[in-house]
């Protein structure tokens, strides 16, 4: 299952892949740690084994290593 998290504007580019099963269009949400627990609600019950960064906010990035996602991968910016 297949989940891409983007902003408003990056949710075109995932609306007609095959691949992707969901899509988060998350706007500005006011506060990082919004974002955050946001991120905590929306995932509480699935399992996220893989997380694949590919640019923007580092936000969901610190959260996938917080949570100890297994597979962490993509742009590498030093910070994980």
């Amino acid at each position: 299952h297949l989940i891409a998290i983007t902003s408003k504007y990056g949710r075109d580019i995932f609306l007609h892949d095959p691949h992707i099963n969901e899509i988060w269009a998350i706007d500005k949400m006011g506060s990082r740690w919004k974002f955050f627990w946001y991120l905590n609600r929306k995932w509480k019950d699935v399992k996220v084994d893989h997380y694949f960064y590919f640019g923007g906010g580092h936000l969901a990035s610190v959260w996938a290593c917080l949570k100890r996602v297994p597979n962490r991968t993509g742009l590498y910016t030093g910070l994980f």
